[in-house]
């Protein structure tokens, strides 16, 4: 059985590795848990899809993410701002 998302290209830049490089220097060493997904209000599906660079986060996802990392939520938007002129996403 092939996986769902097999075929689908990643993303040039992967915001989540970036915003998880900028608080903890190293994303892998980053865990999700049932308490993140709560907060963050992201199913953990939904989370492996961004963490691996398939998917851009929604501004509702940054939203979340910006509050449990309490990281003000302009410094996400300047952030993510970065991130899509340097991908030229719209």
């Amino acid at each position: 059985m092939k996986a769902k998302y097999a075929n689908r290209e990643k993303l040039p830049e992967n915001f989540i590795h970036n915003m998880l490089s900028h608080i903890i220097n190293d994303p892998a060493l980053f865990r999700a848990n049932k308490r993140f997904y709560k907060c963050v209000n992201i199913n953990p599906k939904r989370w492996a899809l961004m963490y691996n660079g398939y998917v851009s986060p929604t501004l509702e996802e940054i939203v979340g993410l910006a509050t449990f990392f309490k990281i003000p939520f302009d410094t996400m938007l300047t952030f993510r701002q970065l991130n899509l002129f340097q991908t030229g996403q719209s």
